[in-house]
């Protein structure tokens, strides 16, 4: 579930302290030689994850699920699953270590991400059927990484990230039809929006459900389409259609070109085009997969949360007008 996170510590002196203190940790830090003070940024890692002080604030960043799989776990980096007692035991032993309460950690970046089973290639399903997020093309989308099939569509305050986790290990992780689904918050404000504001929120599965929510409502815009050609059951102008509505430069010129309106119109075109003729079986397998993965790894029997969390209904999530963006 969670991932990659980037926070900052409220009592910067008092982390400092403790870093000091901290017998167990190799602080690298450096004096000046004119008066043997202190030269910032102090530096140390706790297993992967990075802290560095400097002179009026402290900051700690990198995956809690790396950290995990590192300290407790088993798996390699962030391949395998991370389930919410999982995330319950980093967090108690990060704060262990450090000596410091999570509370106090503002959260300014956070990842929520994760591992599905598709059953076919990655990369097939990447460069087949995800076309587009709210009809825009990827940000980044490189075609000629051998290491790495990826598409990232990135906002302003957060980003989606899609890719292919079996190419990324490959040779370490058995699975090859791993796909990764993140969406990355990029902004303190996003996540105060949603009832997050440090890493001690971490603990509550409430917290918890409104990402995955805020989650499958994100990735609900993306524009996954079984063909872009259509199918055997539409008419020729049909096909036609189909096949102008998922070729991004239609959409850059409709945006660009005609009203808001008229792009309302046609989107919503293409979405009934889309669920007529059941384009969108796909889109709907990888929602179910997601569900399923999520249901998976909320229900527990660790000790900090030991009653099985209630599942909102997702379907609001999941509706019709959203299919296309």
């Amino acid at each position: 579930m969670i991932d990659y996170f980037k926070g900052r510590f409220t009592y910067k002196n008092e982390l400092e302290e403790l870093l000091r203190a901290n017998k167990s940790l190799d602080l690298n830090q450096k004096f000046k030689v004119n008066d043997s003070s202190i030269e910032y940024p102090l530096k140390t890692n706790i297993q992967n994850l990075s802290i560095k002080v400097y002179d009026g604030y402290a900051s700690i960043e990198h995956s809690l699920h790396t950290f995990f799989n590192k300290t407790i776990g088993d798996g390699v980096e962030n391949s395998n699953d991370f389930s919410f007692c999982d995330l319950q035991a980093s967090l108690d032993r990060l704060e262990e270590t450090l000596g410091y309460d999570l509370g106090d950690i503002s959260l300014n970046v956070l990842e929520f991400g994760l591992n599905i089973d598709l059953g076919i290639n990655p990369s097939l399903f990447l460069e087949r059927y995800v076309l587009m997020h709210k009809l825009k093309t990827p940000c980044y989308d490189p075609k000629n990484n051998k290491k790495m099939r990826i598409k990232k569509f990135t906002y302003e305050e957060y980003e989606i990230k899609i890719y292919d986790k079996s190419l990324q290990f490959a040779g370490l992780i058995n699975n090859p039809n791993i796909l990764r689904v993140e969406v990355k918050y990029k902004t303190k404000k996003q996540l105060n929006r949603l009832g997050i504001y440090n890493l001690n929120d971490l603990r509550r599965f409430d917290c918890i459900r409104v990402l995955y929510h805020d989650y499958l409502n994100k990735l609900s815009h993306l524009n996954i389409v079984d063909r872009y050609d259509g199918n055997r059951l539409m008419t020729k102008k049909q096909s036609n259609e189909i096949l102008t509505y998922t070729h991004p430069s239609y959409w850059i010129d409709t945006r660009g070109n005609f009203s808001a309106s008229t792009f309302q119109k046609r989107k919503e075109k293409f979405s009934k085009l889309v669920k007529k003729f059941n384009l969108d079986s796909w889109k709907s397998e990888l929602f179910k997969f997601i569900k399923s993965k999520f249901t998976h790894l909320s229900y527990s029997d660790c000790e900090t949360y030991d009653s099985a969390p209630f599942l909102m209904n997702d379907e609001y999530y999941y509706s019709d007008n959203v299919l296309i963006g």
